[in-house]
């Protein structure tokens, strides 16, 4: 948690899950899948297989399809997906998550600036954001500023100096 909360708030990295397993690309099929039988209880997301190399830094993603659809001894380097699309961790977490939603992800790898891979962000992370988002527009199209926390556990003090430029406007 306090590595989560050394990044920016509002930004991806505070957001991500970072329990995801990682495979090496000069793995074999069937290294991978033994691995993937001792880890399987460590993440909760295995539909996508993140590939490192021996820096951690992303090198391509392989789907759990894939994986189990080829033969043996191909190396994972050679059946992999080179072409990612990934998020930075100091990434502002609306543009993280318009990100899976346009590509239609399931989750979508987070690295730092230097490509190493941190984590993920998940579709459920999306929707609670995107909901958060969409919270504070129609606040505003409402005439007042957002408030940090829910409206019941707000202040008076804190409804009033949000809601008063509107109320003095009607």
């Amino acid at each position: 948690i306090g590595k989560l909360l050394a990044y920016p708030d509002q930004s991806a990295g505070r957001l991500m899950t970072t329990e995801v397993v990682r495979i090496q690309e000069d793995w074999t099929v069937l290294a991978t899948l033994d691995y993937l039988r001792k880890q399987a209880e460590k993440s909760d997301t295995l539909a996508y297989l993140y590939v490192v190399d021996r820096s951690e830094h992303l090198v391509g993603v392989l789907s759990l399809r894939v994986l189990v659809t080829e033969n043996p001894e191909v190396i994972v380097r050679d059946v992999m997906d080179k072409d990612v699309i990934t998020v930075d961790v100091m990434a502002d977490q609306e543009d993280a998550a318009r990100l899976v939603e346009h590509y239609d992800f399931y989750a979508i790898p987070v690295v730092d600036s230097e490509y190493r891979f941190v984590g993920i962000l998940t579709h459920d992370d999306v929707v609670d954001i995107l909901q958060e988002e969409f919270t504070e527009d129609i606040q505003r199209m409402g005439g007042s500023q957002p408030l940090e926390s829910e409206y019941l556990a707000s202040s008076v003090l804190t409804v009033f100096q949000k809601r008063i430029t509107w109320l003095l406007v009607l």
